[in-house]
């Protein structure tokens, strides 16, 4: 774990608050060259950077806000492997906050899950990674992923997926707020939502009366039903997870077990790869044709 002395996460921020600007590769730590500016978000910006130090490329998450979260400490000191899709990552704290972390950079895919004509079994694919991957964390480290949606995943070229959303999704198990809420019951419930283009914000609220002893409220959502009308597998997982309490989606063995049973890698990688990057181009080329404020 890296202790960044170089300035406060408050310079910092005072620094970007007065310029207009978001924060820099550069403002983290100057070996950082940055190469391209991979997406932002809610949490912040991530970047492709190389460090001037090593030559190595890296994958480069600069938060919005500095922050503390006992999960993402914990998985930045216990993982230290890339099984299951995941990555050992690096944290830059100053004042005892996180501001930025960073792991290395592997060339990864998107995957539009938007499309009709994906295969059931890509789907399966993402759900059954994520099952071993939250087995993984659960049984070995204590941790579990509130929040996997498609978005939060990119495919390698030879059809896993990746977990990338490293920061406020990370939780430990015994996370009074996370268990309160029942978000790894709603994480689950929003996974299998996500991979047909549903959002489950859009479909229910958060729950405060949230209860162990019966079956997760959020997987009744009734959009899991209309799905599970035209999947047989989504109603397979379904009948099994209505029919046990919600504590279910704290069991290790439960994510074994599922996600062993389902594919865990993409059929025809390649062909998913550009089949994405042909619908992405035809979806451009519709927008430029008839912009939305026309």
């Amino acid at each position: 774990m890296t202790n960044s002395t170089m300035r406060s996460p408050e310079a910092v921020h005072k620094e970007m608050l007065e310029k207009g600007r978001q924060i820099r590769p550069s403002d983290i730590d100057p070996r950082y060259v940055p190469l391209k500016t991979l997406g932002h978000g809610y949490e912040g910006y991530i970047y492709l950077v190389r460090d001037q130090l090593t030559g190595r490329k890296l994958v480069l998450k600069v938060f919005h806000e500095p922050f503390t979260r006992e999960g993402v400490l914990v998985y930045a000191d216990r993982v230290k492997s890339s099984q299951y899709g995941l990555h050992e990552i690096t944290l830059t704290q100053a004042s005892g906050k996180i501001i930025a972390l960073h792991y290395p950079y592997e060339k990864l895919f998107p995957v539009d899950f938007r499309w009709p004509i994906l295969p059931d079994c890509t789907r399966q694919a993402l759900v059954g990674q994520f099952c071993l991957m939250q087995w993984y964390l659960m049984s070995q480290h204590g941790l579990g992923v509130i929040d996997p949606v498609t978005s939060n995943f990119l495919m390698a070229d030879d059809g896993q997926f990746h977990y990338i959303d490293y920061g406020l999704g990370l939780r430990t198990v015994t996370d009074s707020g996370t268990l309160a809420r029942g978000f790894f019951g709603y994480g689950f419930a929003m996974l299998l939502l996500s991979i047909y283009n549903i959002n489950l914000r859009a479909e229910m609220p958060f729950v405060l009366d949230y209860a162990y002893d019966r079956p997760c409220i959020y997987n009744l959502c009734g959009a899991l039903d209309r799905v599970a009308a035209r999947h047989l597998w989504i109603r397979k997982i379904l009948s099994e997870v209505r029919s046990r309490n919600a504590a279910i989606f704290l069991d290790p063995v439960f994510y074994w077990r599922l996600g062993t049973s389902l594919h865990q890698r993409v059929c025809f990688p390649h062909l998913v790869i550009e089949t994405t990057r042909f619908m992405n181009f035809l979806r451009r080329m519709r927008n430029r044709a008839w912009p939305k404020n026309h």
